[in-house]
């Protein structure tokens, strides 16, 4: 049954152009995007009492906010360069592999499973920071392993607080901050950062 909830919780979305603006469109998207169980809230965010499967859809970006996600959340092999419009919230695993992205902005705060990250930009880049959840050249993955070991989790919440990458800059200095605020400034080389793909520097 789709309804209104008298509840926000996407307040902290700064910029929402690329949003749909009406109950009508957003209930419009979903259905022609075979999204059903859902729950459309005050604020047109959409909550999902189960899977999302939109990989493959030729998605430049998604028109509808998401809140929270029962099961998995899959938007592989799309044209996306941001992940906005992500869920806060996923109870299963998220895939986004096969993307444009270069940054964080969108990224979920909670995920109850895996996380599938491949053959994007910033795949690159945690690649170059060499985490243990980074399984080989062609993979990468972040398992549940990150609620025993939450620095990786932490890394993340850093890179967003510090606005690590914007758009496709990396800058050096506040990536020097996330890593010092989980102690592993001192264990890497800045210089490969100069060998990343797509990405520019500031210092």
């Amino acid at each position: 049954m789709k309804f209104l909830k008298p509840y926000s919780i996407f307040e902290y979305i700064e910029d929402d152009s690329q949003f749909l603006k009406t109950k009508k469109e957003v209930n419009r998207w979903l259905i022609d995007y075979g999204i059903g169980d859902y729950t459309i809230n005050s604020d047109l965010t959409v909550d999902v009492n189960g899977e999302v499967h939109l990989d493959g859809e030729d998605l430049k970006f998604l028109p509808v906010q998401f809140g929270k996600i029962r099961d998995y959340f899959f938007i592989d092999n799309n044209d996306l360069k941001s992940l906005k419009g992500c869920p806060i919230e996923i109870k299963g695993e998220f895939s986004c592999s096969g993307n444009k992205i270069y940054n964080l902005d969108g990224f979920p705060k909670n995920i109850g499973t895996t996380i599938f990250f491949d053959k994007n930009p910033i795949s690159n880049f945690f690649k170059l920071i060499k985490w243990k959840y980074v399984e080989n050249d062609s993979a990468f993955s972040i398992s549940d392993k990150m609620k025993s070991d939450n620095r990786f989790k932490k890394f993340i919440e850093y890179l967003i607080e510090y606005n690590v990458i914007i758009n496709n800059t990396i800058h050096i200095s506040r990536l020097k901050d996330a890593l010092y605020m989980i102690d592993e400034d001192e264990n890497f080389d800045y210089k490969k950062l100069y060998t990343l793909k797509g990405y520019k520097i500031s210092e």
